[in-house]
């Protein structure tokens, strides 16, 4: 099982430009790194086991449940990328700070 992942520069290209990144089904996972990564979008595993995290500047985030999550550290971009949120049941995430400071949401 998948504990560490570390994508950093990196992305993937579709006919539309930039691509999403779905990790949901990786519950294991512990550490992931996206910094310097050209995703737009980031899916992570409901009621995974994550407890560090380090994201770009993303157009869409998506979590729930991460009760492991004690770090997570956001590329300073994200406040101007980021268009879609979902947090639920993560108590780790200043969703109020990252609504207030996000141009777009």
């Amino acid at each position: 099982m998948l504990e560490r992942a570390s994508i950093q520069n990196s992305g993937l290209r579709t006919g539309n430009g930039l691509g999403a990144l779905n990790i949901s089904n990786l519950k294991s996972l512990k550490y992931l790194n996206i910094s310097g990564s050209t995703y737009t979008a980031l899916t992570l595993a409901d009621s995974g086991l994550l407890e560090e995290c380090h994201l770009n500047g993303l157009q869409t985030l998506s979590m729930s449940n991460l009760k492991h999550l004690k770090t997570i550290k956001f590329d300073n971009t994200i406040y101007n990328s980021l268009i879609n949120l979902y947090v639920k049941n993560c108590n780790t995430i200043d969703t109020y700070d990252l609504v207030k400071n996000s141009n777009n949401l």
